[in-house]
């Protein structure tokens, strides 16, 4: 009985083989769950970015001049939900499609539409205004931007109301 225990006392010649597996397995075992929290935080930030998106775009269809500029908008209805989500060095385009164009034909070239930097009160029912936010994903992201700037990934959200007959004048 003594010999047995005494066995179980020596030093076993596997003794530092957990070790050098923790040492191999870890850091892939880290990046996965690393790797989903920046996903979970892009995912977040799409679904932010299309709410203000959603909300700007609402308020451009629906409010009375001179409360629809393009400027107004920014600095009273994105500019104070993206610093209250702590968001910065973001982009913002907005543009109204004339009434019979297919929002198809301007979906990735704002230029292709009508800008406007007043309020767009000669814009006929059924004219489209999109509205589409744009943040450099190291402006969103843990990783550090050495490793992000020079992707040019970013997270963007577009968002595109209809104008109907009444929108303007509260009917």
């Amino acid at each position: 009985m003594l010999q047995h225990e005494l066995h179980h006392l020596q030093p076993s010649p596997r003794r530092g083989a957990t070790a050098v597996e923790f040492a191999v397995i870890a850091p892939a075992v880290f990046m996965v769950v690393f790797g989903i929290f920046e996903f979970g935080r892009a995912f977040m930030a799409e679904h932010l970015l299309t709410e203000i998106a959603r909300r700007a775009c609402r308020y451009a269809v629906v409010a009375p001049a001179p409360n629809n500029t393009n400027a107004y908008i920014t600095s009273n209805i994105i500019d104070p939900e993206m610093a209250r989500y702590g968001m910065s060095g973001y982009a913002v385009d907005m543009c109204v499609t004339p009434y019979g164009t297919p929002l198809s034909t301007t979906g990735g070239n704002v230029a292709d539409a009508v800008g406007f930097t007043q309020s767009p009160t000669g814009v006929v029912p059924g004219s489209a205004i999109t509205v589409r936010i744009s943040v450099p994903a190291e402006r969103v992201s843990w990783i550090p931007p050495r490793f992000l700037a020079a992707t040019g990934s970013a997270c963007r959200s577009r968002c595109a109301f209809r104008m109907s007959a009444g929108s303007r004048d509260g009917s």
